[in-house]
């Protein structure tokens, strides 16, 4: 049995000369050096896709359609996050930041720097953690917001979502951050106590993303289940089919953050309890490098498709080709439509025998539309206001 002859926290060498690397704060000088070298590359590469993306897509919701990132209207609760917005608006810091620390291990910026190093790995997952918790937060008042509506049983509280929300929003940046630079500094110190404090970190990361993941299934069921009756309620038209969507966008993004947690809370818990063991096997280490480094903008990705699903916002984004959309107009549905919409005053007459032809993706009044939507928004009830906010 080969005897560990150095260990330096961020590296273990062997009596036979062979060493590991700890592939979050380095990646030169070991047996991992080449794949971990081609992991991070890939890893910029990805990172800088998503973060275009998120960027023409944040661009096109907040500037171009007019929505804000927190609902400042007369409402209950003290933090009102508009779920797609503020997802996009973290993920994108999140993916700037995992693209450079990313690039800092590549160009082996502050070689030896274990409690820099390990800060900048560490600093960019609250944000993707935010992302999804700022999400769940939106969706939650939008729970709230529909119980007086149309939902009938227990919902939560604005108060209550309020507390649960910011406490999972905040538990990473309270838990998580300061262990960091705990065991950055015991790295030069005392590196068993070091490592013990990192397995602790991941622990308690683990243990955030379960939580996180539980949460969102419920809430995002829950919320589908209540837009799925209403559907009953509406005949066809663009009300019918912005709802539609919207369930599909709640659906295609809670299936993401569901699957992206509960793999991160598996390797997390993983990497606490079996590190000194991944990290001495060159193929454990890599294959969970791989997987660890990667499943973010591969996440971020699946999530900026989901968003751009609704067949005005691909066009809008070129993300996808315009198609038309024939919908009937219902008396009984005509107002509520132009509510959703923003067009109420430029809307033809009532016509309930007449098809109306719609070009998906057409911007023609992108204007008036972004007008009539800001000063319309706050006026709309709150089923109206979901096909837009998700």
């Amino acid at each position: 049995m080969m005897e560990v002859v150095s260990n330096t926290y961020d590296r273990y060498c062997y009596s036979n000369g062979e060493c590991h690397c700890d592939w979050r704060i380095n990646i030169y000088n070991c047996e991992e050096e080449n794949t971990a070298y081609i992991i991070n590359l890939l890893n910029i590469a990805s990172s800088a896709i998503v973060l275009v993306i998120g960027l023409k897509l944040l661009h096109y919701r907040v500037a171009v359609k007019g929505h804000p990132y927190f609902d400042t209207s007369d409402v209950k609760g003290w933090l009102r996050p508009k779920p797609v917005e503020v997802m996009l608006f973290s993920l994108n810091i999140y993916n700037f930041l995992r693209l450079w620390s990313s690039v800092v291990l590549v160009a082996d910026w502050f070689p030896g720097n274990i409690v820099v190093r390990q800060f900048l790995y560490e600093i960019p997952w609250p944000f993707g953690y935010g992302a999804f918790a700022l999400y769940l937060i939106g969706i939650a008042q939008t729970l709230a917001d529909t119980h007086r509506v149309i939902s009938t049983g227990w919902l939560p509280s604005p108060l209550i979502v309020d507390i649960i929300g910011t406490s999972i929003f905040l538990a990473p940046f309270i838990f998580n951050q300061p262990t960091i630079f705990i065991s950055g500094y015991l790295a030069t110190k005392n590196i068993p106590m070091a490592e013990m404090v990192i397995r602790f970190h991941y622990l308690i990361w683990a243990i955030h993303c379960v939580a996180l993941t539980v949460t969102v299934l419920l809430a995002g069921l829950r919320l589908v289940r209540i837009l799925t009756a209403h559907l009953d309620n509406i005949r066809i038209g663009r009300r019918y089919d912005s709802i539609r969507v919207a369930i599909f966008k709640i659906r295609a993004v809670m299936l993401c953050i569901v699957v992206c947690l509960g793999m991160f809370a598996c390797m997390l818990a993983s990497y606490g309890i079996l590190r000194h063991l991944i990290l001495t096997s060159t193929v454990g280490n890599m294959a969970l490098s791989a997987v660890w480094m990667l499943l973010g903008p591969v996440t971020t990705f699946c999530v900026e498709i989901a968003v751009a699903s609704s067949p005005r916002l691909s066009s809008a984004i070129r993300l996808g080709t315009s198609s038309s959309i024939n919908l009937r107009d219902d008396t009984d549905s005509v107002s509520s439509q132009d509510s959703l919409l923003g067009n109420d005053e430029d809307h033809p007459k009532k016509d309930n025998n007449r098809l109306v032809d719609v070009e998906a993706g057409d911007m023609s009044m992108g204007s008036v539309s972004t007008k009539l939507q800001k000063r319309d928004h706050h006026h709309s009830s709150p089923i109206s206001r979901i096909a837009d906010d998700f």
